[in-house]
């Protein structure tokens, strides 16, 4: 008697004869996948960055955040974390978002400075003089090496330095700050008191006392305001440019001549735009995205 088998019987020898090498790949598998959902919530929404997760985020190339598709990767955020955490008694994920925030800004100094023109160069990086006798310590205590220290620390700080002074010497981040000083000269050759805009407008601490900041001859006064000392007595220059600000000088008083030239100044000064107000500006128009949570 020949006896037929069921469509059950085959469905269950056939689950059976599964091979120990696929049951492998599929138990391989599901722990990948386990582990690739474990290490993306823990790092994309738990924001691990202590002990071993800084160890595998050196290895994984993961994104944090991109300005301009210009990507921000995931344990350069975690290095600065360490930074600001060293020598706080609480080690709290706000270091994290703290970090984040400086990585972002970094990264859009790094597009406005190519906007203007301004390079750090890998020589200049590298031959940032390193004095500090404590540098090592830190460098210990964090798990950085030298070139750690220069790539998170020196670096950003040659491209800030580099873009303030580009931002400060530029005229197109510095027309408000120039128009205002303009309107002042004008008020001032219009008979307005000069003693009351210096009270009412000007940037500088003198503008308690009217403008005015004392005698001053070619020994002690700073480049910027050498034309001043060529003033007549009540005499007003033209708008100075000073660096980091605009002034207007007022002789109002002369004393001696030649090397014993001493003039009494009153000044007006108008702050230009510095390197976080444009910076803030040109951050308005950036594509910033985040993928961290």
């Amino acid at each position: 008697m020949i006896v037929v088998p069921s469509e059950s019987d085959l469905v269950v020898r056939q689950r059976q004869s599964i091979p120990v090498k696929q049951k492998i790949a599929v138990f391989i598998l599901v722990v990948f996948v386990g582990f690739v959902f474990v290490i993306g919530f823990g790092f994309y929404f738990g924001h691990w960055h202590h002990g071993f997760a800084r160890t595998v985020a050196r290895i994984l190339p993961l994104p944090a955040a991109s300005v301009e598709g210009d990507i921000i990767w995931y344990h350069d955020v975690v290095e600065l974390a360490a930074a600001f955490e060293l020598g706080k008694e609480n080690k709290v994920f706000d270091s994290f978002d703290e970090a984040l925030d400086v990585a972002i800004d970094r990264k859009l100094l790094t597009h406005l400075a190519e906007d203007i023109g301004v390079e750090v160069s890998k020589d200049e990086v590298a031959d940032y003089a390193l004095d500090d006798p404590s540098l090592q310590g830190f460098l210990d205590e964090l798990r950085w090496n030298e070139a750690d220290y220069r790539k998170y620390v020196v670096a950003p700080l040659l491209l800030s330095q580099g873009a303030e002074e580009a931002v400060y010497g530029a005229d197109a981040y510095q027309n408000e700050a120039y128009d205002r000083a303009k309107k002042l000269l004008d008020d001032i050759e219009r008979g307005i008191d000069f003693g009351d805009l210096a009270k009412q407008y000007s940037d500088d601490i003198s503008s308690d006392f009217e403008g005015d900041i004392g005698y001053f001859g070619e020994d002690n006064i700073d480049a910027g305001f050498l034309p001043a000392l060529e003033l007549e007595f009540d005499e007003v220059s033209g708008i100075l440019d000073i660096g980091t600000y605009y002034a207007i000088a007022k002789a109002y008083d002369v004393i001696g001549e030649g090397e014993d030239l001493l003039v009494g100044l009153q000044i007006i000064t108008v702050n230009k735009a510095g390197l976080d107000k444009v910076l803030e500006e040109f951050t308005k128009d950036r594509d910033v995205r985040f993928f961290v949570r």
